[in-house]
C-alpha cells in the first residue's frame, strides 16, 4: 500500500438567513492521486475549486463567490490532519478528527465527528461534518436589501470523501 487517489464525492455547504436556507455543492469529477506511507507526514491537503461550486441560483452563488473572495483564493482547502497510512485504512471506525480549512487566504482547526468506512475492496468513503463560521475567516455575514436579509454567521460543511488505493 503506497499510492492511492482521492475524489470529492460530494461537498455541501449550508446555512441559514433569517429568511430562508442556502445550500451550496461540489462534487468532484477528477481523481487526484497521493501517497500512502508511514513517514512523519501527518496530513493530506485537498483543495477544491470553488469555479466548480454549484447552487440553485446563479445570484447566490455570485454571491457567495465574492464573499470568500474567490478571484483572490480559487481553492478551499481541507487539509486531514492524520497520518494516511497503512493503520488509517485499515479498519471502518467513527472518530473525532482533526480537519483544518482554508478559506479566504485564513486556515483554522476544528474537530468534526467523521467515519471512514470500507465500500469495497480497496475502497473507501471518508464523511464527517464542520460546523464553522464565517466570523472566522474575516467574512462579515452579508445583509441584502438594506438589511432585511442577513445571512446568520454559522455554516455547516458537510464533505464525502472517496479513497481507492492500490494494492
Amino acid at each position: 500500500m503506497g499510492e492511492g487517489e482521492y475524489l470529492f464525492s460530494s461537498i455541501i455547504i449550508s446555512g441559514t438567513t433569517n429568511v430562508n436556507k442556502f445550500i451550496i455543492k461540489y462534487r468532484g469529477d477528477v481523481f487526484t492521486p497521493f501517497s500512502v506511507n508511514n513517514t512523519e507526514e501527518d496530513s493530506l491537503i485537498l483543495l477544491i475549486p470553488v469555479d466548480k461550486f454549484t447552487a440553485e441560483s446563479k445570484l447566490m452563488l455570485s454571491d457567495f463567490l465574492k464573499l470568500i473572495n474567490a478571484s483572490e483564493y480559487p481553492y478551499i482547502q481541507i487539509i486531514i490532519k492524520d497520518k494516511l497510512n497503512k493503520e488509517f485504512f485499515n479498519i471502518s471506525t467513527e472518530s473525532k478528527k482533526e480537519i483544518l480549512v482554508g478559506v479566504n487566504g485564513i486556515t483554522n482547526s476544528y474537530f468534526c465527528n467523521s467515519k471512514l468506512q470500507e465500500s469495497y475492496q480497496n475502497k473507501w468513503y471518508f464523511s464527517g461534518e464542520l460546523k464553522i463560521k464565517l466570523s472566522d475567516f474575516n467574512i462579515i455575514p452579508p445583509e441584502k436589501f438594506f438589511g432585511l436579509i442577513k445571512v446568520k454567521d454559522a455554516v455547516s460543511i458537510s464533505f464525502k470523501i472517496l479513497f481507492v488505493m492500490e494494492n
